[in-house]
């Protein structure tokens, strides 16, 4: 969980990234700031972790951690 602002200045968040996605099964990293209907992957942390995610849920509130369980059954997010 994380919201992605990272800078990612020397590439080392890259790097775990593509590590993580070799080692793991899926990768499902629930964000913040997807609660944001104008939301776009312009910080370095989330162009660096992006290509690496199976799914990208948004989990801000109670409601959207009721619904991640439902997001992880489905195949893809819509």
């Amino acid at each position: 969980m994380t919201d992605g602002l990272d800078r990612d200045e020397h590439g080392d968040l890259s790097h775990a990234a593509r590590q993580l996605r070799r080692l793991a099964h899926r990768i499902v990293w629930l964000n913040p700031l997807l609660r944001y209907a104008g939301f776009e992957p312009k910080a370095a942390g989330v162009r660096a972790l992006l290509p690496c995610v199976d799914r990208f849920v948004p989990v801000h509130n109670l409601a959207s951690l009721a619904d991640l369980s439902a997001a992880l059954r489905r195949p893809s997010l819509a």
